[in-house]
């Protein structure tokens, strides 16, 4: 789903890393297809850990939710002034600025994490052009 942020920022490099990420480990089939209804392919994903250096070279690190954020702040308290929850671009605050982890969900939960998701990234992008909602959360 991030790549949609690259595709309209040609300048902008998209990462993706996880607290737990089993590197090389392929994206989980509900979220492939999850993501296939937005016309994204997870195919070519690969789980990568996330490294103090990649942290150092992000301009903005987002995270999912309160728990990935608290850990991820335990581990490496110097991304404390680029972190952000992805929900806090939830277009509207009703949304929460959480968006839950399908992890252990089935289908339903997976559509729902990528719906919000897209919906995120979407508000994401029209705030980097200066024209979206910001909420910090």
């Amino acid at each position: 789903m991030a790549s949609r942020v690259s595709s309209h920022h040609r300048s902008t490099l998209v990462r993706s890393a996880g607290l737990h990420a089993v590197a090389g480990r392929p994206a989980d089939g509900r979220m492939k297809r999850a993501a296939a209804d937005y016309g994204i392919s997870l195919d070519a994903h690969r789980a990568a850990p996330v490294t103090e250096q990649l942290l150092a070279e992000a301009d903005i690190v987002l995270v999912m939710d309160y728990l990935n954020e608290t850990e991820l702040l335990a581990r490496f308290p110097s991304v404390e002034a680029k972190l952000r929850l992805l929900g806090s671009f939830a277009p509207s605050e009703s949304d929460g600025a959480e968006i839950a982890d399908p992890f252990s969900g089935d289908e339903t939960s997976a559509s729902e994490c990528g719906a919000r998701v897209s919906q995120c990234v979407d508000a994401l992008i029209a705030s980097m052009r200066g024209s979206g909602p910001d909420r910090r959360g």
